[in-house]
């Protein structure tokens, strides 16, 4: 036996005994990746948060997104394959003579037809070689939509923000069209050609490519698809996986925070999308749905329903802040670190930074501005988050509902620029005896 036989026959021996850790990591990743989305959105809110929100980091997310829908229908589909080859195998072995055509007592018409299309072991291989290969393409083309990320990153960070006017790099309809040819690229469309004709350029641009897209992991991997399967199979192959991904993934991604106006094309009811933002209650608003560990965007309040004569704010700090408060603590001549206390009366100081916090962040409830609110620094007891934190005296509202207003003041030296920051309904019911 010449030893590309023998290497064939190690490879289906090993493939045959991989079928259970295969199985093991498969549903594994399953379980882990139906966890993914809800991780991400709070990620994504995290980063809101504390930073600006560019174009480069909405196509992060998005295709982090997309990737681990993808790997969820890669792995459930290879899961489904693996089932039905264990229950087509099963049958097989317990009757390895296959249809009893004698019991069967069909025409003999049928009984032939039955005979030159029925084999017991072709379906069997056939389900073995689709698991395995979905489970392979799942992996791959992962690996790909990340090196295409890594890309997409690098061309953002080194070439388009600094070189390219903000209108362009800042346009999501640019920043898709680029990760769109980035996708294409680390999939080979123009590797074919450049390999074909031996184009020196393009195929030294596809070797640099590979390394930076983590192509040439699979390298090797991809070309014995290619070279078996006809290339517009894998491509549609790869088109249905993140189709499907794209279209499970509108219900869970953060489109708000993502400043995308996308409505999702399976609802097609007429209000689906109102255009009125004080009519929406939304559950981050109120602390009462936030779970251990979960990020908190612009503010909250402790809950729908307010029984306490005192109403507890929170707003997570944003560096977005810190133009405002520098120029009111330089003009206020204010002490803001622990070393610039020598000399300071404290309590003077204080209530210093207390009037620059009221006139950077300015709370009003049903139209009236809240005065001299005391704001102290605090960490959100349940996710660390650093943030100002306020009680606000309701004892006067009347019962029943009413409007919080939060709103940002940026004091520059000749401007003052107002933003909202939250609305939040609320309702005021009698104080706990």
């Amino acid at each position: 036996m010449d030893r590309k036989k023998e290497n064939i026959e190690w490879l289906k021996t090993v493939e045959q005994n991989s079928w259970q850790i295969e199985l093991l990591i498969s549903g594994g990743l399953l379980l882990s990746l139906y966890h993914v989305p809800d991780l991400i959105n709070n990620w994504l809110t995290k980063v809101v948060t504390d930073s600006q929100l560019t174009t480069s980091i909405i196509l992060i997310f998005f295709m982090t997104l997309i990737v681990s829908k993808a790997l969820l229908i890669g792995f459930g589909f290879n899961l489904l394959l693996r089932a039905s080859w264990l229950a087509s195998l099963g049958i097989h072995y317990a009757f390895p003579h296959g249809i009893n055509y004698e019991e069967l007592n069909y025409h003999p018409d049928i009984t032939e037809d039955l005979k030159s299309k029925y084999s017991p072991t072709e379906k069997v291989l056939l389900l073995e070689k689709l698991s395995s290969l979905s489970y392979s393409v799942a992996i791959i083309f992962t690996l790909f939509s990340i090196g295409a990320m890594l890309i997409t990153l690098m061309l953002y960070v080194a070439v388009f923000e600094p070189f390219l006017p903000s209108d362009i790099h800042d346009s999501k309809l640019f920043g898709f069209a680029v990760l769109g040819l980035v996708v294409l690229l680390s999939l080979g469309a123009f590797e074919h050609i450049a390999n074909k004709r031996r184009l020196s350029i393009l195929q030294s641009f596809n070797r640099m490519l590979s390394f930076f897209n983590l192509t040439f992991l699979f390298k090797t991997e991809w070309l014995v698809l290619t070279s078996n399967i006809k290339r517009w199979k894998l491509y549609l192959t790869c088109f249905i996986y993140f189709g499907i991904a794209i279209v499970l993934s509108l219900n869970d991604i953060s489109w708000s925070t993502l400043s995308l106006n996308l409505k999702n094309p399976l609802d097609h009811r007429d209000y689906t999308e109102i255009g009125q933002p004080r009519l929406a209650l939304q559950n981050n608003e109120y602390e009462e749905y936030y779970e251990k560990g979960e990020y908190v965007g612009n503010a909250v309040i402790p809950s729908e329903l307010i029984k306490d004569n005192f109403l507890k704010i929170f707003i997570p700090y944003d560096e977005w802040f810190d133009i405002s408060l520098k120029h009111l603590i330089e003009i206020e001549n204010i002490a803001w670190n622990p070393q610039d206390f020598k000399d300071v009366d404290i309590t003077e100081n204080y209530n210093k930074i207390q009037l620059a916090l009221n006139k950077t962040l300015v709370v009003k409830i049903d139209g009236s501005v809240k005065d001299s609110i005391r704001w102290h620094m605090r960490a959100h007891p349940n996710n660390d988050q650093l943030g100002f934190s306020t009680f606000v005296d309701i004892k006067s509202l009347n019962r029943g509902h009413h409007q919080l207003q939060l709103f940002y003041n940026i004091h520059r030296p000749t401007t003052i620029d107002t933003f909202s920051l939250r609305y939040i309904p609320f309702w005021k019911d009698s104080p706990i005896e």
